[in-house]
């Protein structure tokens, strides 16, 4: 990856993606969808740049006085932790951005130019998008070892140790089973009031349509059963659906016999191919 550092040289930092375009070969990291409820909600924010004992932290924020908002990445909440609020130094500010989609392109390509997740002069742990606190998707190699590193050596203390090891008989419910017959709520049901209220409140909430088999449900049924999940999607793998959905359960279908992680995908694959 090809970068030409001449664009920030002398410690000067662009305030447009304009002035970034063409010093890099290629972006690595993967922007984030913008959906038209993110557009609706979006907030002029500003990207700016802390300091903290040597270390940096880049981040975004809507906040009017940004010199007031510490920063949120784990790494560097444990460096304030330790070394005070008081000495954070925030070195840059940019101007505000009025658009997710501008924002976000300057936030990665910056994300990149300085390789803000790579380097070890910054504590970022996912580049950051300027949307949702970080890029999506696994943690980088070189984020895995700054958090590898971070605890490293780490040691609790023996009152800590104790605290562990000792059985749960201190919480009230310890041992108490809420299940069938001991249920506060076995052999109850909603009054008329409730089931109307319940009922609101299942027609108010958002539906999805699933683009490949067309059917209607609510946001949370939908990412679960529709979409990339759904069986007529062609990202749609049976093997793995059913060992997320069957895993550690009783086969219910013509055997009943419990059966682990491995021969439940055998025996998954062999009913439906």
């Amino acid at each position: 990856m090809s970068i030409k550092k001449s664009a920030l040289r002398g410690g000067e930092t662009p305030k447009d993606s304009n002035s970034l375009k063409g010093t890099i070969s290629m972006n690595i990291y993967s922007p984030t969808v913008i959906t038209e409820k993110m557009e609706q909600q979006f907030i002029p924010s500003r990207l700016y740049i802390k300091e903290l004992v040597g270390q940096k932290y880049f981040g975004v924020t809507a906040r009017q006085d940004i010199t007031v908002y510490s920063g949120s990445g784990t790494i560097w909440q444990k460096r304030i932790k330790k070394y005070g609020k008081e000495n954070i130094n925030t070195i840059w500010i940019s101007d505000w951005f009025d658009c997710p989609y501008q924002l976000q392109e300057f936030a990665l390509l910056f994300s990149e130019l300085h390789m803000i997740v790579e380097s070890d002069d910054w504590d970022n742990l996912k580049a950051e998008n300027g949307l949702t606190g970080g890029s999506n998707g696994p943690c980088h190699h070189s984020t895995k070892i700054k958090i590898g590193n971070g605890n490293r050596g780490k040691k609790y203390s023996a009152e800590v140790n104790a605290k562990k090891s000792s059985p749960g008989d201190k919480n009230g419910m310890y041992g108490i089973h809420r299940f069938g017959e001991s249920s506060p709520h076995h052999n109850k049901l909603h009054s008329s009031s409730t089931k109307e209220i319940l009922s609101i409140k299942a027609k108010n909430r958002a539906r999805l349509i699933c683009p490949y088999c067309s059917k209607e449900a609510d946001a949370a049924n939908a990412h679960k059963h529709h979409f990339d999940n759904c069986t007529k999607s062609p990202l749609f793998d049976p093997i793995t659906h059913a060992q997320k959905k069957m895993i550690g359960r009783v086969c219910r279908l013509d055997t009943r016999k419990e059966l682990d992680c491995g021969n439940w995908a055998l025996y998954i694959k062999s009913l439906v191919l």
